[in-house]
């Protein structure tokens, strides 16, 4: 008859992760039980099948199980952390796996920086374009305000043409200058 262990048994018998031995019975490999509770199931496995799969003796039959859990929980301390991570290989390996996905997310990074450095550049050359256009549009400033007295509401200017541009303008600067300001906030953002 098969001894049924718990995974966390299981990943202190073979000195694997719990996650590695989880692993094993989501794909299989091993052969398991599965008990529903409220909150979930619980995944039992048979020790002596995780054992063989790793190729590990079976335990002595003089001695008794849990005792073997816990003297090979004291010898698999350091490599159930690797184990996490890749099942096979060294510290080494996984820290420099790690150091090349941090590598990659820092240059993607640096990119994504660069592309909106140059967005930023390009709307703030646009909106002192504008503004310059804005500025030529504009009617010299006069010193001097005509006041009218007697009517209830002052007559049209001449040029209304030429105010309609200039609002035109108006609204186009301002436009120009929420999106330089939205791209510069993004830019921050992401800094």
């Amino acid at each position: 008859m098969p001894h049924m262990v718990s995974l966390a048994e299981a990943a202190l018998i073979s000195g694997k992760s719990e996650i590695t031995i989880r692993r094993l019975v989501k794909s299989g490999k091993v052969p398991f039980a599965k008990e529903a509770t409220q909150t979930g199931f619980n995944y039992t496995v048979d020790a002596d099948a995780v054992r063989a799969y790793y190729g590990q003796e079976a335990a002595p039959a003089s001695q008794p199980k849990q005792e073997v859990s816990q003297a090979t929980a004291v010898q698999s301390e350091s490599r159930v952390r690797v184990a996490v991570a890749d099942e096979s290989g060294s510290s080494v390996a996984y820290w420099h796996k790690r150091a090349e996905g941090y590598e990659q997310r820092f240059h993607a990074q640096v990119k994504t920086n660069a592309d909106l450095r140059e967005q930023v550049g390009l709307w703030k050359g646009r909106a002192e374009n504008a503004q310059a256009m804005l500025i030529k549009l504009l009617p010299p400033p006069s010193d001097t305000v005509e006041v009218q007295q007697g009517k209830a509401r002052p007559e049209a200017p001449e040029n209304d043409k030429r105010l309609q541009v200039i609002g035109a303008g108006v609204l186009l600067l301002l436009g120009l200058a929420a999106i330089g300001f939205s791209l510069l906030y993004a830019y921050s953002a992401l800094r």
